[in-house]
């Protein structure tokens, strides 16, 4: 979309579809410091075809709108909290423009807020009600929402970092806060991440304190499938509960993988060993004498040993 399509006037914002939808139609955005920010109509020519609900995404992308210039008198502290919510930018710009007091939400618990906006959007939540669920009770919020409604359930959604980049990762956090038994573990966790939030809701079996508390916000999606990874090498390898519940670290959980790979693979040898004896009975004997210079191998163990030490050159 080109900031030729989409046109300021004092009042609203109207944006030429037709090259999107295909044929003739028009989107009239209220402007953001209008009584009503962001809410919307379309229209077909002269004729008014739909108005969006409070929390309704009309299906403009945010970054067009900041392109144009739309947003260049709304507070950058609105913008960077939107921002970290590309999924919901927009119902989270509405929220914020619409009342302070969702703001001041959106700052002091940022996931929380997302949260709500997440279910106002789903349930046709209007402005009203919404208003009255952010200068409410925290708790109050989660309860609204059918979630744990407990002040330690505020604590860590407030203590969780973001950002939030896709919906899954969002359905993830809401199956946790249902399931009482799920958010107890997360309060053993030193900063809440939204990827622990990912693993508790079953992404990773088993989960433990010290898995939880090795994911950080900084790490990138690279290092959290590799954590993921060695979690399922281990298990393949016989891994036991007691063994992984004692890693804290993605240091302890390499060298607890090390120990695996080293046993596994002196089981397999022992494995080989049995199977020549299998297949071929005795080792045969040496051909010719022994030398000063060169030892015969004498049993089946002593070839599978020599392969194996071949390897570590």
């Amino acid at each position: 979309m080109t900031n030729s399509a989409i046109v300021i006037s004092d009042s609203v914002i109207t944006i030429d579809m037709s090259p999107m939808v295909g044929y003739s139609m028009s989107l009239r955005i209220e402007k953001p410091d209008s009584c009503k920010p962001l809410s919307w109509t379309s229209w077909s020519q002269a004729e008014q075809v739909c108005t969006g609900g409070f929390l309704e995404d009309p299906g403009v992308p945010v970054q067009a709108l900041l392109d144009a210039g739309v947003f260049s008198n709304t507070p950058a502290k609105i913008l960077e909290l939107a921002a970290d919510v590309p999924a919901l930018q927009y119902p989270m710009l509405q929220a914020m423009l619409k009342t302070t007091a969702a703001v001041e939400l959106a700052q002091s618990n940022p996931l929380l807020f997302i949260l709500l906006v997440d279910h106002g959007s789903r349930n046709f939540i209007d402005e009203q009600h919404f208003e009255r669920l952010v200068q409410g009770k925290r708790t109050a919020i989660l309860r609204e929402m059918g979630m744990v409604s407990s002040n330690s359930a505020v604590r860590i959604l407030a203590r969780t970092a973001l950002p939030l980049r896709r919906f899954n990762q969002l359905r993830a956090v809401q199956r946790v806060l249902r399931e009482q038994q799920l958010l107890t573990q997360m309060c053993h966790v030193k900063q809440p991440t939204i990827v622990a939030f990912h693993m508790l809701a079953g992404q990773v079996d088993p989960v433990w304190p010290g898995l939880l508390n090795m994911l950080q916000p900084e790490m990138d999606e690279k290092t959290i499938n590799f954590i993921i990874g060695r979690i399922a090498d281990c298990q393949r390898m016989g891994a036991t509960y007691n063994q992984l519940q004692q890693t804290a670290s993605p240091a302890e959980l390499d060298r607890l993988h090390d120990r695996l790979v080293a046993r596994y693979n002196a089981q397999d040898y022992d494995r080989r060993i049995v199977q020549l004896e299998s297949l071929y009975g005795d080792y045969p004997a040496a051909p010719v004498p022994d030398t000063e210079c060169i030892r015969a191998l004498t049993s089946w163990a002593d070839l599978v040993h020599e392969g194996k030490a071949a390897l570590r050159i």
